[in-house]
């Protein structure tokens, strides 16, 4: 029996929005992708954490250890964990789906588990 479906994907992509002025008036504006992530919360983490950090290069007080922020720094290393944890299942997946004769899957289990390699270089700088 062979039997084919479609299922629907959802994914979550951080996206950073900036927009600068020059001198002279000219606003310069731009969105960069960050990464995608199949969980909500996982994204979420990971973007809520890159905001703190870029507002802690503006205002001390939104420094990781600041008593006014409230993140403890352990939330970093539970960030990491849990993108590692996901990198590593996504990685042994792949060769799996290739063998199986779905290089999409394939790719798409490489992708991801890239995507979440470059969040945990991210969170290791800011931490």
């Amino acid at each position: 029996m062979i039997e084919y479906k479609v299922k629907p994907v959802t994914r979550f992509v951080i996206t950073r929005f900036h927009r600068y002025e020059l001198e002279g008036g000219q606003e310069v504006a731009g969105v960069d992708t960050i990464g995608e992530y199949d969980n909500e919360n996982q994204a979420g983490m990971v973007a809520g954490l890159m905001a703190h950090s870029e507002c802690a290069d503006v205002d001390p007080k939104w420094r990781v250890n600041s008593p006014d922020i409230g993140i403890d720094p352990g939330t970093f290393d539970s960030a990491i964990c849990e993108l590692a944890n996901k990198a590593e299942m996504l990685e042994n997946n792949a060769p799996i789906h290739a063998a199986e004769g779905s290089a999409e899957q394939a790719k798409h289990c490489a992708e991801v588990a890239s995507s979440c390699r470059q969040a945990i270089a991210f969170l290791r700088r800011l931490h």
